[in-house]
């Protein structure tokens, strides 16, 4: 917590009273981590969070990040009563996620194939694990290539930037394996436009034309760009 200049010293109780908004990260992330530490449940935590007022639902979020991890558990009330607030595309990315994430039960594991140039952010990583996946990895396209066919994991995580093969040629060499329809691919680019997915669609159409096709891309100003298939 020193790198980042986060003071944990302090209980909720002591702060509650003189609290005011703060958006910076250490006038909001220490508050968070301190309402996970004092809660018994992810309920608590939240709770708690919210308790001291400020930026409120950016700490609640964080806390209940932490919280959801740690306990494993949401209490069904809760997620019911969030689902119930959300309009149709928000479910339907949700299902699209936990589709991607939740791994069978009687494999897990996901092979990502990237390089120190395009990492892919330690986030999606911990998420993987968090699920339950064993993380094999590549550090190019050829390497990934080999291991995503002689071991034929659940999940591919793919740069698009990539050394000898680069993700497009991977895309296109699995999608040509007959017996490969139930692996979910994810070919992830920090910059890309619509070029992109239209290069995408024209592989699938091209190599999969008898099988239903299916792409979307997610971005976010701060986030890699997903192609989930």
């Amino acid at each position: 917590m020193e790198y980042f200049e986060y003071n944990l010293d302090f209980s909720l109780d002591e702060i509650r009273n003189s609290y005011t908004f703060d958006v910076s990260c250490q006038g909001s992330v220490p508050q968070a981590i301190v309402a996970f530490l004092e809660s018994t449940d992810f309920e608590s935590a939240i709770r708690l969070a919210i308790s001291i007022g400020g930026d409120s639902d950016t700490i609640a979020s964080m806390a209940g990040a932490i919280a959801a991890a740690y306990y494993k558990e949401i209490p069904q009330a809760i997620l019911d009563f969030v689902r119930g607030k959300l309009p149709a595309p928000f479910l339907r990315i949700l299902r699209e996620f936990d589709s991607m994430v939740t791994s069978p039960t009687d494999r897990a594991n996901a092979l990502i194939i990237t390089n120190e140039s395009n990492p892919i952010d330690d986030t999606v990583l911990e998420s993987l694990r968090m699920y339950g996946y064993t993380l094999r990895f590549a550090d190019n396209g050829e390497t990934g290539l080999q291991l995503a066919l002689e071991q034929k994991p659940d999940v591919i995580l793919c740069s698009l930037l990539l050394s000898r093969l680069d993700g497009f040629e991977i895309l296109k060499a699995i999608l040509r394996q007959k017996d490969y329809n139930d692996i979910k691919f994810l070919l992830i680019a920090g910059y890309g436009d619509r070029e992109d997915y239209y290069r995408i669609e024209e592989i699938c159409r091209d190599v999969w034309e008898y099988r239903k096709f299916y792409a979307k891309l997610l971005s976010h100003p701060h986030s890699p760009r997903l192609s989930i298939f």
